[in-house]
């Protein structure tokens, strides 16, 4: 099936042939790659990796989302994410597009067709 010989017998034993080594090298290599699918399947199915999107306007996106971001990446690094910061008017443009997966802006939005969650949080300057 393969074409070629796997072994030559010299004796009683049994030698891979030089077809066979490089065979082998090839096995051994797409094995780790099915024990990297496996574990890509796993990072993914605890939402450790894959990708997040993130649409803002520059006053969130620059001041409040910048922290939360880079801890959210040192908890998953195998996580993609995009910071885009874009007026309201912008990122209220793209909401029907679906480019991200969550977007901040500025009221007025128009909800028909969106999944809209409104938060209130109490937010404290550093004095430093």
């Amino acid at each position: 099936m393969l074409g070629f010989s796997l072994f030559e017998r010299s004796g009683n034993r049994l030698r891979p042939t030089s077809e066979a080594i490089a065979f082998r090298a090839e096995v051994d290599r797409t094995l780790g790659r099915i024990d990297d699918l496996a574990s890509a399947a796993a990072l993914l199915r605890e939402g450790q990796s894959g990708s997040l999107a993130i649409a803002s306007h520059p006053m969130a996106g620059v001041t409040l989302l910048t922290p939360v971001v880079a801890s959210f990446v040192r908890a998953r690094p195998h996580v993609r994410v995009q910071l885009i910061t874009r007026n309201s008017d912008v990122v209220r443009g793209m909401f029907p597009s679906r480019m991200h997966d969550i977007g901040i802006c500025e009221l007025p939005i128009d909800p028909s067709g969106l999944n809209v969650t409104r938060y209130r949080m109490q937010c404290v300057r550093d004095p430093a």
